[in-house]
């Protein structure tokens, strides 16, 4: 059989793994890169961050389904950033709920949780950043005063 070290005595591979979590990387250019732990702890605090602004109403919509998909793609291409941690952000949302969301075609995801909740978490973000309203939200306004039909349509 094989001898098994005595506890408290730890073998190459477990100092190994200990020192991967913890040291820094440098890139090419030579800039200190952030440890994994640190890039999630980033996106975690963002999150929590975005979720903690206030005085966005809920229940008004001025994005098409299109323009919160490609915001929610574009959100999850940040580094640190998980579609688990991003769906606790907007509630626990379910993931067959947002896939559902992701996969739709033009306003046939109105109905779904994901459209109302996503709205709101990017609304929130465009005020924590201080970023004006798009031409598009404007236009959105102008055409739909009341906001996009959070029904499914028919």
């Amino acid at each position: 059989g094989k001898k098994r070290n005595p506890p408290g005595n730890h073998n190459e591979s477990e100092n190994y793994n200990k020192k991967a979590v913890t040291k820094r990387y440098k890139s090419n250019s030579g800039e200190i890169k952030k440890t994994h732990a640190e890039v999630q702890l980033e996106a975690l605090t963002l999150l929590r961050t975005i979720t903690s602004v206030e005085g966005v109403p809920d229940g008004i919509v001025y994005d098409s389904c299109p323009e919160l998909v490609k915001k929610i793609k574009a959100f999850l291409a940040r580094d640190g950033m998980t579609k688990s941690n991003f769906m606790l952000a907007l509630g626990g949302l379910n993931s067959n709920s947002l896939n559902t969301f992701l996969a739709g075609k033009r306003q046939d995801q109105a109905g779904n949780v994901t459209y109302r909740r996503a709205y709101v978490f990017f609304e929130k973000l465009r005020i924590l950043e201080g970023k004006p309203k798009s031409s598009a939200r404007i236009g959105n306004e102008m055409e739909h005063p009341y906001g996009f039909s959070l029904e499914k349509p028919r």
